[in-house]
């Protein structure tokens, strides 16, 4: 492993939404180990005070320090709980938060481990506590190695203070320190393995419910959307429209198939602008659906656009429609249904002589 590879695992590139996933992360276990250190030390505390019947120096001093890791707790537990109620963790909060409990348990570990020390005692508060902050609350590699190494040499220097830190083995200290901060590494990497796996399949996820929500042509919603929409729709009143392309299937035949899909492309577009408040749904062939659940913007019965596919060529969009207050789920069928009867209407008459064109409606084949 070169430089290069060790500067990329200590200070790795994180994508956005998988770090948004390590900070909901972190943070539940800070709520989760907050809550646990102040019910731990209470219960604890509770007995301890219960068994004695004398109060000395020394016991004084545990209650003090027993005492000292409950508002630690509580300030950690109640702004974990806050900012998981935020719909977006924000991540420098969320930080924070982390750095700051593990600093403080940190300092609260090496003051507990500095009396033990001092009465021949050996570090295993220290251990505990770091062994459970590596677990449960990793910091970004690099700050996380950083901290890592201060907490160990603060500690080091308080025992150094007491008798030159004759009890510990230098060489095993170093490397307990090491595995600390690569254990603080590797578990980062362990969450930002499964935050990114997470990901992609909420990509995928979302990748196939579009597909199956909508038309691959058009980029508008389909009959499959129209269907599990419309269940929200109920209670509402809508206005809704049943428009097509006038003379589509002459454009086929003129221009190719080719054109007549970037003719609907467009269509769906103008549909879009005419409607911002509606939801659009290709409903089969050069026939779209609107359904707005307000007012709709445009009241026309046709719209003429200039499509950039053909030419010199004007397309004609013919627009039928309905509205009504939607009480049961197959009302809104019949207002498509009405909607699609005037559609009929106003494409019988823009196809009439009088309007400029001629009638291609003569069957249902050439609809």
């Amino acid at each position: 492993m070169n430089a290069a590879n060790v500067r990329q695992y200590l200070n790795p590139e994180v994508d956005a939404e998988s770090q948004a996933i390590i900070d909901k992360d972190s943070v539940s276990n800070v709520s989760v180990v907050a809550a646990s250190v102040v019910f731990i030390q209470t219960v604890g505390l509770a007995f301890f005070v219960a068994s004695r019947s004398h109060f000395g120096q020394a016991e004084l001093s545990s209650i003090l320090k027993v005492l000292t890791t409950i508002p630690i707790g509580l300030v950690g537990y109640f702004y974990a709980t806050r900012l998981k109620k935020s719909e977006s963790i924000p991540h420098r909060p969320a930080s924070l938060l982390t750095t700051l409990l593990y600093l403080a348990f940190s300092a609260w570990a090496i003051w507990v481990s500095h009396d033990h020390y001092a009465r021949g005692e050996q570090l295993t508060s220290f251990l505990a506590v770091e062994l459970a902050l590596v677990c449960f609350i990793p910091l970004r590699p690099l700050p996380g190695t950083i901290v890592t190494f201060i907490v160990y040499a603060a500690l080091y220097a308080v025992l150094w203070q007491i008798d030159g830190a004759r009890c510990v083995n230098a060489f095993n200290y170093v490397i307990l320190t090491v595995v600390s901060a690569l254990g603080m590494v590797v578990r980062f990497h362990s969450q930002l393995r499964m935050a990114d796996a997470l990901v992609k399949q909420q990509r995928a996820n979302k990748l196939l419910e579009r597909m199956t929500r909508q038309d691959g042509l058009t980029g508008l919603s389909n009959r499959t959307a129209l269907k599990e929409d419309a269940a929200a729709l109920l209670g509402k009143h809508v206005i809704v429209l049943m428009a097509d392309v006038n003379y589509f299937k002459e454009i086929n035949d003129e221009h190719g198939h080719l054109v007549g899909d970037e003719v609907l492309k467009e269509a769906a577009q103008k549909l879009r602008a005419l409607f911002p408040e509606g939801v659009c749904y290709r409903f089969g062939g050069d026939e779209f659906l609107v359904i707005c659940a307000g007012s709709d913007v445009f009241e026309g019965d046709t719209f003429t656009f200039h499509s950039d596919a053909i030419e010199d060529g004007e397309v004609l969009l013919s627009i039928g429609r309905a509205e009504g207050d939607l009480l049961e789920s197959g009302e809104l069928f019949d207002l498509m249904g009405k909607a699609d009867a005037s559609l009929y209407e106003i494409k019988r008459r823009t196809h009439s002589p009088e309007f400029g064109g001629h009638d291609r409606r003569r069957s249902a084949a050439t609809r």
